[in-house]
């Protein structure tokens, strides 16, 4: 690796040269410099100074910007595959279209940076602070075990996902309160003690997701897929499921007191020793659902089919079950 002061390169690029591979630029000061296009395959910038840099279709593979100072930076549509950006600050930075596949942002600050249709299969974003992020159209899908994402105790706090391809992501103990997933794809996610507190997940497809121990309090769920998703105690206080598919579901323990269920698609779900108090099930099929020892006090049931649920011991005090199709398949009065 040969090393290079700053002058050097920038002369050297205004004269036209753009492949300064393997360059070592350790903690040099590029503040705002015009770099479009340049190569800096395999070079190092640990601890550079990028800040407000133009770095649009560069070519940083394998580059190590560990520590580097890349707040504002343009890197739309960057080759940043592999590279090393381990506590980088990449606050406000836009890498909007940037291939980021299996790179390292562990414990990077990604806050309010844009990463609009970015490529980040199989990141590591391990403690990462994506907290007002803009994930929109973003790939973070797990496929065929090669690329996997690690978003593992992430903040996303009012992050923007909506659309992205988070199928199979590792979202575990990240904080995602407030954020925006409106029809992201979830499908096989882990979500284990998350916190998607009053989080927006409206038409998203969340099937076969784990969510267990979770907190959803307040989180807006209106129409997502969460067939066969498992969500054993985990908090969905005052959760609005309505039109919602949670077919198969496993909802063992879970609070759902004050959720909004009505014309949610329940059959054949888990609900053993769930608190349903004063949940509205209005118009909700809960077809072949298992409801042993739920708590249904209070809850508004109107409506709603419950062939051949078995409600022996459930607690049904003060509910509404007004015009349900109750197990036997007569109608309630």
């Amino acid at each position: 690796m040969r090393n290079m002061n700053v002058d050097e390169l920038l002369e050297r690029y205004a004269a036209g040269e753009i492949d300064f591979s393997g360059a070592n630029l350790k903690g040099a000061n590029l503040f705002a410099a015009d770099l479009i296009s340049i190569i800096l395959i395999h070079a190092d910038l640990q601890g550079a100074n990028l800040i407000f840099a133009y770095l649009n279709r560069a070519q940083l593979y394998k580059a190590n910007l560990i520590k580097a100072k890349l707040c504002g930076a343009n890197f739309t549509q960057a080759d940043l595959r592999v590279a090393q950006l381990h506590d980088a600050d990449l606050h406000g930075a836009v890498l909007q279209g940037a291939d980021l596949r299996s790179a390292d942002l562990s414990l990077a600050n990604l806050l309010d940076a844009n990463l609009l249709d970015t490529d980040l299969r199989n990141v590591n974003l391990t403690g990462a602070n994506l907290t007002g992020v803009c994930l929109r159209g973003a790939n973070l899908r797990q496929e065929k075990n090669n690329y996997f994402v690690n978003l593992c105790g992430a903040t996303l706090f009012n992050a923007d996902v909506r659309g992205a391809n988070l199928a199979g992501a590792n979202l575990s103990r990240a904080d995602l309160r407030y954020a925006n997933f409106n029809e992201v794809n979830l499908r096989g996610a882990d979500l284990r003690y998350a916190d998607l507190s009053n989080a927006d997940f409206s038409h998203a497809l969340l099937n076969d997701a784990n969510l267990d121990g979770a907190k959803l309090n307040g989180a807006n769920l209106s129409n997502a897929r969460c067939e066969r998703a498992s969500m054993i105690d985990t908090d969905l206080t005052d959760v609005n499921f309505s039109g919602a598919a949670i077919t198969d579901g496993k909802l063992n323990r879970a609070n759902l007191t004050g959720a909004n269920l009505s014309k949610a698609s329940l059959n054949r779900i888990d609900l053993s020793r769930a608190n349903l108090s004063y949940a509205d099930l209005s118009d909700a099929y809960l077809i072949d659902a298992f409801v042993a020892k739920t708590n249904f006090t209070n809850a508004n049931l109107s409506n709603a089919n419950l062939v051949r649920a078995e409600l022996s011991s459930a607690t049904l005090t003060n509910a509404n079950l007004k015009g349900a199709t109750m197990p036997d398949g007569s109608t309630s009065n």
